[in-house]
């Protein structure tokens, strides 16, 4: 199927047309591949930059393999859908996991060029650290409702206070809540596992690991990218633009420093202090020392590869998501810093940093 000289590449599948792109121009194909839980939507914005830019792209396609596959499979599926477009004249740009699959496709031919945006190219600590990271998630939960039951039935309400905080405490101890927070993240899929610090599939140098990558490209890009304010809000910086993630990490202080002013009242105002007072100045504490912790504890997790080894709360530079020093490619890749930009899941949508990185490394003219 033709439109004005452009081909559709793949009927009843996610595809663009750049229309006015002179002839001569049109052998440069473009793909973007999305990260874990993404598909082509998430790319929409870029591409509209794109189709406005001016920049001479023949084709650019835009396929969603199911993410939570093994790596591997997901470039077969690419292939599969989109084969005949991926060659000496393609460039892949590949966002988190994405990236990962780019790579392993330069194994197989020749490409114009490849790029990843904020990949785990070294390993995701927050995979490492998921359980680390859901259990003090937990924990807050668990301080906040003992907080709610101590103020609020004391001791008379046996069912609460014996039956149902007991539940749930051995429901997060046994790993219940872990499991349901790793998987709404994704953790535990066969993608993830591959990016598991140390992992056979990044370390191994037998063939169709990545590590193996023969970078068959003319240009091969490792994009690194830092967010705005990516310490402020913990994980809330996900969902927040810099602006917010600092707001609410004024929200999050703010609230602990009010429930150690209410602990101290409640300490300087009931005499005699009873049993449940004592726990109400307690639970008070404890859960504001959790909400002080919570972006450090947070930005250690995603930044730091603890392994086996206690929590060392050191915060390094990341995007909200992924430590810097992870999403660098040595060797192989030109390294190029993002600095003050979006979130780890607002990536894809930093369409005109990927204009200027198509034109000025790829040498896509306008």
């Amino acid at each position: 199927m033709r439109f004005f000289g452009l081909r559709c590449l793949r009927i009843f599948m996610p595809c663009v047309f750049l229309f006015g792109v002179p002839v001569a121009a049109q052998s440069t194909k473009l793909g973007l591949l999305p990260g874990h839980g993404e598909n082509y939507l998430n790319w929409q914005s870029t591409v509209s930059t794109l189709n406005g830019s001016g920049l001479q792209i023949g084709a650019l396609f835009t396929p969603s393999p199911s993410t939570s596959a093994a790596i591997p499979v997901q470039l077969s599926s690419v292939l599969s859908g989109y084969g005949s477009e991926v060659g000496m004249n393609t460039i892949l740009i590949g966002h988190s996991n994405g990236g990962i699959v780019a790579r392993l496709a330069s194994q197989g031919q020749t490409l114009l060029g490849t790029a990843t945006i904020g990949t785990p190219n070294q390993g995701l600590p927050a995979e490492t650290n998921a359980d680390e990271l859901a259990g003090y998630g937990s924990d807050m939960l668990w301080d906040a409702l003992v907080t709610i039951n101590d103020f609020s039935t004391g001791d008379y309400y046996w069912l609460l206070d014996n039956v149902f905080v007991f539940a749930y405490y051995w429901y997060v101890q046994v790993g219940g809540g872990m499991e349901q927070v790793e998987s709404w993240a994704g953790m535990g899929t066969q993608a993830a596992n591959e990016v598991h610090i140390g992992s056979p599939f990044l370390t191994d140098t037998a063939n169709g690991h990545v590590i193996t990558e023969l970078s068959n490209a003319t240009t091969s890009v490792g994009v690194v990218v830092t967010a705005e304010n990516y310490y402020y809000g913990g994980p809330l910086r996900l969902v927040s633009d810099a602006s917010a993630a600092y707001d609410w990490s004024i929200a999050i202080n703010g609230l602990g420093a009010g429930l150690l002013g209410a602990a101290q009242y409640i300490y300087d105002n009931s005499y005699p202090m009873t049993d449940q007072n004592y726990r109400e100045v307690e639970d008070l504490d404890v859960l504001a020392d959790l909400l002080f912790y919570v972006e450090l504890v947070w930005c250690s997790g995603v930044t730091e590869p603890h392994y086996f080894d206690p929590w060392m709360l050191h915060c390094g530079d990341n995007d909200g998501f992924i430590g810097t020093l992870y999403q660098t490619r040595p060797g192989a890749a030109t390294p190029i810093n993002w600095t003050d930009a979006k979130a780890h899941l607002s990536e894809t949508e930093e369409g005109d940093r990927i204009v200027t990185l198509l034109n000025q490394t790829f040498g896509i003219p306008f």
